[in-house]
């Protein structure tokens, strides 16, 4: 019987820091690996204006590591904490 290794966020998690949008691209128990998203400026489905992100279209192809604890629910991006977004993506 496989067993699999829980992941600290699941594959395809947006983590909002600041300004910026990152995507989870890959994922272990204490490890991510995410990837800069683009963003658009705009209206929302509610009507009101926002800068959201737009999934699968990243900002370049650098991947960046990163360690987290799962319980915490961020990730530390050098000073900065990225925690999961809940809003809207186009």
């Amino acid at each position: 019987m496989a067993t699999t290794t829980p992941q600290a966020m699941p594959v395809g998690t947006i983590l909002q820091m600041n300004r910026s949008f990152y995507e989870v691209i890959r994922a272990t128990a204490k490890t991510v690996w995410v990837q800069e998203l683009q963003t658009r400026t705009g209206r929302t489905p509610s009507g009101s204006w926002a800068t959201v992100p737009i999934r699968g279209a990243y900002l370049h192809d650098e991947k960046m590591m990163y360690r987290c604890n799962p319980t915490d629910g961020f990730v530390k991006i050098g000073i900065y904490r990225a925690y999961v977004y809940a809003g809207f993506a186009w």
